[in-house]
This record gives C-alpha cells, structure tokens and sequence, in this order.
C-alpha cells in the first residue's frame, strides 16, 4: 500500500467517519444486501481514487524532476561548449600571438645585424682624431713657449688675489 501524506491523513481525522446503514429490516433482504455492498464498493472506489490520486501526484513529481534535470543537463552542456569554445579561441589566438612575436624577433634581429654591418667602430673614429689632438696640442706648445713670461706672472698673481679674498671671507665670518 502505498504512503500516504500528511494532508491526505489530516483529512482522513477529520472526516466523519463512514456509517453504515442501520440495521433496519424490510421486506428485501437482497435489497439491504445489494445497498450495504453498494456503500461498501463506494468506499473502496473512494480508496483507489485517492490511491491513484496519490500516485498521479509521485508520477508527476517524477516526470517534473526528470524535466528539471533534463533542463540542467542542457544548460550544464551548452555552458561546456561555451567554455570550450572560448578555451579554443583563447588558444589560436596565443598560437597567433605566438607567431606574430617570433615574427617580431626575427625582424629586429635582421634589422640589428643591418645597423651592424653599417656601423662604423670607434677606432676609426679615434684613428681620425688622434692627428687632430696631436696638432692642436703642438699648437698650444708653441703658443706657450712664445707667451711664457705673462702667463708665469698670472697664475702666481691669481693664486694671491684668491687667498686675499679667502681671507677676508674667513675674518667676516669671525
């Protein structure tokens, strides 16, 4: 026998209960017979309908929790092949920055060996100056040699004038 609710059995209390026909004779007794089965099939019918009631209601259920989890099962497996599809797109694209960086690279290495090849170094640039310096440094040699006097009396003068100065500073700060 199936289970029966809590609501199905509340009502059960509080329904009055069934009687049966007092027990009144009359002239049939195939009547009262026939009557009293008819009372007692009525209940049995009034069982069996609350009985498939019941079990209308649990096929019900079922057939609603076999919907729900359908629809779950369907929004499980259309989120999986979102996610999926956004992992494969997520790795072409890498692929692709990939490519594009090793790309990149190779181009600035061509171009790194270019300027290379077009630099000069800088003993050449050094090889080109160093007559230069060397002529210029002769100059000012000769230039010395002919002014050496004035030059001799300038520094020593410069070297006085600076300590006088120096002086008087430190005696003002005294």
């Amino acid at each position: 026998m199936p289970k029966v609710s809590e609501a199905a059995q509340e009502t059960q209390r509080t329904r009055p209960p069934r009687v049966a026909a007092p027990a009144v004779s009359f002239c049939n007794k195939n009547e009262e017979e026939e009557e009293i089965l008819g009372v007692v099939l009525d209940e049995i019918r009034v069982q069996e309908e609350d009985e498939d009631d019941f079990a209308g209601i649990g096929r019900l259920l079922k057939d609603l929790y076999k919907r729900q989890a359908k629809k779950t099962t369907l929004a499980n497996a259309a989120y999986e092949n979102q996610k999926k599809a956004i992992y494969t797109a997520g790795r072409h694209l890498a692929q692709e920055i990939v490519r594009d960086a090793v790309r990149q690279l190779d181009n600035v290495e061509e171009s790194l060996l270019e300027m290379k090849k077009r630099e000069w170094s800088y003993e050449r640039y050094v090889a080109d100056i160093i007559p230069l310096w060397n002529e210029q440094d002769a100059l000012i040699n000769q230039l010395l040699d002919t002014y050496d006097h004035p030059l001799d009396d300038v520094f020593p003068n410069r070297a006085e004038t600076i300590a006088s100065a120096e002086q008087t500073r430190l005696s003002c700060l005294v």
